[in-house]
């Protein structure tokens, strides 16, 4: 199988790095070849099977991927309005939280979780030592996107914690960010409760807890799930952002001392549950299971299921010639994702995957109207099925043919 990532962030860039450049090596243990392609580059050969936009909204790229019949995927870590698009005409949409699946699935239905790996330069890179000095002046780091520092204004510990971002007081470069985070004493991570950060990971706590430097963190939904998987002590996790202020006060004039707290423990944990080999493992059990359900069609229905100008999919008109008396009958039928809609002059009947066939050419499916089982075999533009009928109280199998027209 041949994957290609399309992005348009170098490795510099958290989402990219963690999500694409820190996984891909591992990912290459899986499939046959897997690439990053800069979204200016794109071309996507013939061969491919499946193209992953990874926060890289590129319409007339994924209009191409899907008149060749390629697998395209949208992987997002974020909840921004300019996606929608993307995630609504993808096969199949990839995110870091659960909060962020439920929240889009009003778009998209086909939504899988994949956590953000361990993002860390270099895995074996030594623990911060734990030795208490009550001489020495407590330090307190955060770090990130420099727009989401003010947060540190707001609660009013600005002048109290260095900040580590392109414009804060240490500039953030990826490959020396381990070694500055291991200067602090404590990092701090307060965030507003805003519907955009209920859906984000928890990437900056897991980092500061596998490098070994105690977390003072908001109660956000991942970073609660991540304390619970590694016995986080609850007196690091601040429900309200102005307790922030007081707690860091009483910390730097050593008046309290906070529980011990077993990091090399901690770190092993991680590992196994956020490290790139087990995400990878993640990946590609359920990007293959979503691959092969997509896929269980026969080749040629990808040709019918084209989007135009990515607003509502193409109608196909076609007729219904029953060949017992070559009666003819016109229908619209409009092919969304893995339901068919037929309608007439007077109701709507849908069609839904009840089975895939294992042959890979056949489709069982019920129809809600009628109550009754229909069988399709695709064959090029002609779909031939059997369907079964009451008529006076008795069953009857008619053999129906639907011819495709765009």
């Amino acid at each position: 199988m041949k994957i290609k990532f399309i992005t348009m962030f170098n490795k510099n860039v958290g989402s990219a790095r963690i999500r694409v450049f820190n996984l891909v090596p591992m990912l290459e243990n899986y499939f046959e070849s897997v690439e990053v392609i800069p979204n200016e580059d794109a071309v996507i050969a013939d061969d491919t099977d499946i193209v992953i936009f990874q926060k890289t909204v590129d319409y007339e790229l994924l209009y191409e991927c899907r008149k060749k019949g390629i697998y395209t995927c949208f992987d997002i870590d974020d909840l921004f309005p300019q996606y929608k698009k993307m995630i609504k005409y993808v096969d199949l949409v990839i995110v870091s939280t659960e909060h962020l699946r439920k929240k889009l699935l009003k778009y998209n239905k086909n939504i899988i979780v994949i956590p953000n790996t361990l993002d860390v330069e270099d895995i074996n890179i030594r623990i911060k030592s734990q030795k208490e000095n009550p001489d020495k002046e407590v330090s307190f780091g955060w770090y990130g996107w420099a727009r989401n520092s003010k947060v540190l204004q707001k609660i009013g510990i600005r002048q109290d914690v260095r900040v580590i971002s392109e414009y804060g007081d240490i500039f953030y470069d990826s490959e020396t960010i381990d070694e500055d985070l291991l200067r602090f004493d404590y990092i701090v991570i307060p965030q507003n409760k805003t519907e955009h950060n209920l859906c984000k990971t928890h990437c900056r706590f897991l980092k500061a807890v596998y490098l070994g430097i105690p977390c003072i963190v908001s109660d956000m939904p991942e970073y609660v799930k991540l304390a619970q998987e590694i016995n986080y002590p609850k007196e690091y996790i601040i429900t309200d952002l102005d307790e922030f202020k007081p707690l860091l006060e009483k910390i730097k004039n050593h008046e309290i001392t906070l529980p011990e707290f077993d990091f090399e423990q901690a770190r092993k944990v991680i590992i196994q549950n956020y490290g790139p080999q087990s995400i990878a493992e993640i990946f590609y059990k359920k990007i293959t299971e979503n691959y092969i359900l997509r896929n269980s069609f026969d080749e040629k229905i990808r040709t019918i299921r084209l989007f135009n100008s990515y607003k509502k999919p193409i109608e196909y008109v076609f007729s219904i010639k029953n060949k017992t008396d070559g009666s003819k009958c016109r229908k619209v039928i409009t092919f969304l994702g893995l339901k068919l809609k037929f309608r007439n002059k007077k109701k709507e009947q849908e069609l839904r995957i009840l089975k895939i066939d294992q042959k890979l050419n056949k489709i069982m499916l019920t129809n809600n109207v009628l109550q009754s089982l229909i069988l399709y075999s695709i064959n090029q533009s002609t779909l031939q099925y059997n369907q079964t009928v009451s008529e006076s109280g008795k069953n009857f199998n008619k053999q129906r043919e639907v011819i495709l027209c765009e």
